[in-house]
């Protein structure tokens, strides 16, 4: 009974909350809520335990989430504002792939077909393969 709940966060949300539900096919399949804080972390949480925090993630400086993630088998894509893309395990939080875009990004990850695409601030589109 003493696990972490969304009232006990310490800084105010910057980003989220976004539901992330693995594909139903994936192993321990459970749906999560994604959100990050203003002091760079980044929390999934239960909705179905009354909120309780899954894991907790540090966010690299300058690379607040930006846009709605995008759920891809276990895992789920982040874009953030300096332009990363992210592929964190749905599980861990962990990151298992990353791949540098080279421009700040206004969007999240959107799906077309086997392809990522994703806006820059500068209103170009950006199509990148599944990282």
């Amino acid at each position: 009974l003493n696990d972490p709940v969304l009232g006990e966060l310490e800084a105010p949300l910057v980003w989220g909350p976004y539901a992330a539900a693995p594909e139903p096919t994936a192993a321990g399949a459970e749906s999560l809520g994604l959100m990050a804080t203003e002091s760079g972390e980044l929390l999934a949480f239960r909705p179905a335990e009354a909120g309780r925090i899954a894991w907790k993630a540090s966010l690299d400086p300058g690379h607040a989430p930006v846009g709605e993630p995008l759920t891809v088998d276990s895992d789920v894509l982040i874009a953030t504002a300096l332009g990363r893309l992210d592929r964190r395990s749905l599980a861990t939080g962990e990151i298992t792939a990353s791949v540098d875009l080279g421009q700040t990004l206004a969007s999240g990850p959107r799906q077309l077909g086997g392809r990522i695409v994703v806006a820059a601030t500068d209103g170009s589109l950006l199509v990148v393969p599944t990282p």
